[in-house]
């Protein structure tokens, strides 16, 4: 088991998160309440206008970026972050999947299924997002084959 292994055992128990990452989601709470405290999507009523993308998607590259630096000290590449509807998946990786309108490059896409969200808490979300990191961790460092649905593609 390599040592970035044993930290994310470590980190993602049956207990729970780490004490550092608790913190760190609850000073995001306290700062998301501070300047607004319904700005999770699910928090407002229809008559509260916030644009809800830059909340929804600035909270995951918020995360994406704590648990880079926490876990993977900082040498994940950067990846587009999406929501994706899947059945039966709480998120997907895709190698070189995204490139832009202009100019020729590939990133890797890390998708989300919101509807997997629904009754999980903010820590279980957590779980998904850095389960979802590895994946690319493990295609950034070719340790593995790129993999779907957690097996070698065939």
């Amino acid at each position: 088991m390599s040592e970035l292994d044993e930290k994310l055992t470590e980190a993602l128990t049956l207990a729970g998160l780490d004490a550092k990452t608790r913190r760190w989601l609850k000073r995001q709470d306290n700062k998301r309440n501070a300047t607004n405290p319904k700005t999770k999507s699910y928090e407002r009523t229809e008559d509260e206008p916030v644009a809800i993308t830059p909340v929804e998607y600035g909270g995951l590259q918020e995360g994406f970026d704590h648990f880079n630096r926490e876990l993977f000290s900082g040498k994940l590449p950067d990846v587009f972050i999406t929501y994706q509807r899947k059945a039966g998946m709480a998120g997907h990786f895709a190698a070189d999947r995204y490139s832009g309108r202009i100019g020729k490059f590939g990133k890797h896409e890390l998708a989300l299924n919101p509807d997997a969200f629904i009754n999980q808490t903010d820590k279980q979300i957590c779980q998904t997002l850095v389960h979802e990191m590895m994946h690319v961790h493990s295609a950034s460092h070719q340790r593995a084959a790129i993999t779907t649905r957690n097996g070698p593609r065939r």
